[in-house]
């Protein structure tokens, strides 16, 4: 064999190498990129998990569970940072919420209970929490007290005792709405005489 078929017989084999070479490396990254995604999937599945116990904890309804959770991580990827699970943003940094403080499973249950409370255990039948309902006025309880007393004409409110004698001697129920609507006892002290017997006690 002369030096040029050598040198040809050579290249061909160095060529073949490195396509070997090359291969191997689009092998590599195929597997890291797997690998990564192994990785990230098994984080996303133990923070679901945590996510789970969390919105358990957090009164959410045990068939709600599963679509609290999915909101939760929707809404971004989750890791372990420093011992606690929070939730990255698109820079690869912690998310922060309001208050300067990382996005954590706890905070994204209480944000969840302000925009999905049907979710949670103690929503009323109109999705909204019982804790919403009772601070919320109910309006056909005000649309049934007479306009005269409404507002700050309201003697449960204002305190004048004989103004409430004389509503509770015509009325038991309409003292009575005036002083839940007021949200006080009907007569702090001692109740509106009977009828008939309308000096008040000192």
């Amino acid at each position: 064999m002369n030096l040029e078929n050598r040198i040809t017989e050579l290249e061909t084999q160095n060529a073949a190498l490195h396509q070997k070479v090359v291969e191997g490396e689009r092998k590599a990254a195929k597997l890291e990129a797997e690998n990564k995604q192994l990785k990230g999937e098994n984080a996303q599945e133990r923070a679901g998990r945590r996510l789970a116990e969390i919105a358990s904890a957090a009164g959410v309804l045990p068939s709600a569970v599963p679509d609290a959770v999915a909101r939760a991580l929707e809404a971004g990827s989750w890791k372990e940072m420093k011992g606690k699970l929070v939730r990255i943003g698109a820079d690869g940094h912690p998310e922060i919420g309001p208050g300067g403080s990382d996005i954590t499973p706890d905070r994204a249950m209480k944000s969840l209970k302000s925009s999905a409370p049907h979710l949670f255990a103690d929503a009323d039948a109109d999705g909204t929490s019982s804790a919403a309902s009772a601070a919320r006025p109910s309006s056909s309880s005000a649309s049934s007290i007479p306009e005269k007393y409404r507002g700050n004409k309201n003697p449960w409110r204002s305190g004048n005792m004989t103004q409430q004698a004389e509503v509770y001697r015509t009325s038991p129920a309409l003292a009575q709405r005036l002083a839940d609507e007021a949200g006080v006892p009907m007569i702090p002290g001692n109740r509106p005489p009977p009828h008939g017997h309308m000096g008040l006690r000192r």
